[in-house]
């Protein structure tokens, strides 16, 4: 009988990581059998109602391809990470979660102009166009599968010598040399399309589609810390979130100075987490 590792939650979805680990590890492969329900019901010493969810489930995010009297069939292999909008987790922590090696290949890390920047920095920082930032460029990889190209925007007065320390994982950087803790974010998502340039560095064709995602990380202390743009490949990501109809009612757009940012009446910024909100002085 097969016997589960440490991870938590209800047996489907146990078992649901398990299988899918199989198919994105290579273990089985484009059109590969999977055994029946009945032989996953013995290996996994569950009810056959547990592995039939389990399936149904991998099938509907198209992992599989159930064809009535010849059994159930690898359809999907390319490698996703799930990110649910809202989690607060580092890049690295998702790739572990979800059963990849994390790996991080620092392509640029130094001082520019904020005029040369992408995102949101000026408006996450509030600083005028000529201010120098520290600009850390990574490729983030999993299991030595490209996952997302990020440059990270940072003030230089708030982490001194940063440059000089290891950038592989800047969230425990930044809590264990700054005392900084990343607790909340206000992210924009938009679909567009590699360049040249990130398309050979994401290793996928010119013009793919990749989700850019635009955020700003705020302390323990709701002081903006860190501005993120990041390309994600689109084939390598599935985004979940959830909608609250309470949420809407409470968020305006008021002046023209933070557009991008939801203010509630009284013009406190709302940053928005899986139908929640938290306040932020602006």
């Amino acid at each position: 009988m097969y016997h589960f590792s440490q991870r938590k939650g209800p047996l489907y979805v146990r078992i649901k990581g398990e299988l899918i680990a199989k198919i994105e590890r290579g273990t089985w492969p484009l059109g590969w059998k999977l055994p029946t329900e009945e032989e996953l019901t013995r290996s996994y010493g569950v009810s056959r109602e547990t592995v039939r969810r389990a399936l149904a489930e991998m099938e509907q995010e198209g992992y599989l391809d159930r064809l009535a009297g010849r059994g159930t069939f690898v359809a999907r292999v390319t490698p996703k990470l799930h990110k649910r909008v809202g989690d607060i987790v580092s890049f690295t922590s998702q790739l572990a979660r979800a059963g990849f090696e994390p790996q991080t290949r620092v392509l640029f890390a130094g001082l520019i102009p904020a005029t040369d920047t992408t995102g949101r920095v000026i408006e996450g920082f509030g600083i005028p166009p000529e201010t120098p930032l520290i600009h850390i460029k990574r490729l983030r990889l999993g299991s030595n599968l490209p996952f997302a190209l990020q440059s990270v925007y940072l003030l230089p007065q708030l982490c001194p010598d940063i440059l000089e320390e290891d950038l592989t994982s800047l969230w425990k950087l930044y809590e264990v040399k700054y005392n900084k803790k990343i607790s909340t974010a206000d992210e924009i998502i938009r679909l567009s399309n590699a360049s040249r340039e990130e398309a050979a560095l994401l290793a996928m064709a010119p013009g793919a589609p990749v989700a850019v995602r635009d955020r700003i990380s705020f302390d323990q202390h709701g002081e903006p810390f860190e501005v993120l743009h990041s390309l994600d490949r689109g084939d390598r990501f599935v985004y979940r979130y959830m909608i609250g109809s309470d949420l809407t009612s409470i968020i305006v757009q008021v002046g023209s100075q933070d557009k991008t940012m939801p203010r509630r009446e009284d013009g406190r910024i709302v940053q928005q987490f899986d139908g929640s909100a938290k306040e932020h002085r602006g």
